[in-house]
């Protein structure tokens, strides 16, 4: 055990400080450190995203390998993958130039989605061992890595008008993540006992998932606080109206309750995908950590509700 505690501190550590790098080559494009935004930085950030999704798209069909997948099935899922992640959804305003110019409209990606999920549908009922079940897991997942890096894009690159997003943003996605899964993990040490989902995870307590709800959202609002106070900052497009900052810090409160709430769910989704395919991590790139998935768990999914919330902010619902 001590052995494996060195091992995940060790690789901990490096995994923080590539954190650290992924973020401050992203976090240029919207300073003026380097110009104005710097193209290199957007593309640079997109391509480790995108080196990041095909190793996250390897895991997933990996688990898959009992079926034995044919190498052109394979081939057309990580293309298919790959296109859909650099294809803008429609008019989106953002990064670099292939994002930010109005080339692209909403219809022409729709038909290639659709493109896309007939030529799935075409291998189903032409291949014998690639099943309904095989359709739909590949599909779902394909469309769930695609705009959860689609979102990491997004976040840390859109800039409109006053409404700059970046690495605050990210950092706040971190924290809630982070504190939750620490909050969980030493609440439900010290004072767990109830079972939260026995069949999925053994080790998950409702005292822990309710400790690590705890300390996400105090966390998160402190750290919301000082980005506010200090630097100014903002990480969502929450601004202050005519009744002064209260209403923005409940507001802020409100989303850390559920993005805290989504963390914990994303990290049991991974679970039961792991038990289901009776596998105990996505594979072993991480020495004492498993494999990419298995950190991006519950981050993921924190990733893509905060992608959908800020877009339907900036696109003024809010």
């Amino acid at each position: 055990m001590k052995e494996n505690l060195i091992k995940r501190s060790i690789t901990g550590c490096f995994l923080a400080v590539g954190a650290v790098v992924w973020m401050f080559i992203g976090s240029v494009y919207l300073t003026s450190t380097f110009g104005d935004k710097p193209q290199w930085s957007a593309y640079t950030f997109m391509v480790i995203n995108t080196l990041l999704f095909s190793w996250a798209m390897y895991e997933i069909v990996k688990l898959r390998k009992a079926l034995k997948w044919s190498i052109w099935i394979k081939a057309l899922i990580f293309i298919m993958g790959l296109i859909l992640l650099w294809m803008p959804v429609g008019d989106e305003t953002f990064g670099p130039y292939i994002y930010n110019n109005k080339w692209f409209q909403f219809w022409i990606t729709l038909i290639i989605y659709i493109f896309f999920i007939l030529l799935l549908v075409a291998i189903r009922f032409s291949v014998k061992n690639f099943s309904t079940n095989d359709l739909v897991f590949v599909l779902f997942w394909t469309f769930y890595l695609v705009f959860v890096f689609k979102g990491l894009n997004f976040l840390m690159l859109q800039s409109q008008d006053a409404r700059q997003l970046g690495w605050p943003t990210l950092s706040y996605i971190w924290i809630i993540v982070l504190s939750s899964d620490i909050g969980a993990y030493f609440g439900g040490s010290l004072w767990g006992k109830k079972p939260l989902a026995p069949k999925i995870s053994p080790k998950k307590t409702w005292e822990g998932a309710f400790s690590g709800f705890v300390v996400s959202v105090v966390l998160s609002t402190v750290l919301v606080a000082l980005l506010l106070e200090l630097g100014n900052y903002n990480p969502l497009p929450i601004y202050q109206g005519p009744h002064g900052k209260l209403p923005v810090y409940i507001a802020y409160i409100g989303i850390s309750c559920i993005l805290s709430f989504i963390s914990q769910v994303g990290d049991l989704l991974f679970s039961y995908l792991k038990r289901n395919h009776e596998v105990k991590d996505f594979s072993n790139v991480f020495p004492g950590h498993g494999g990419l998935l298995d950190r991006l768990d519950g981050f993921s999914l924190v990733v893509l509700v905060t992608y959908f919330l800020t877009f339907l902010l900036m696109t003024g619902i809010y």
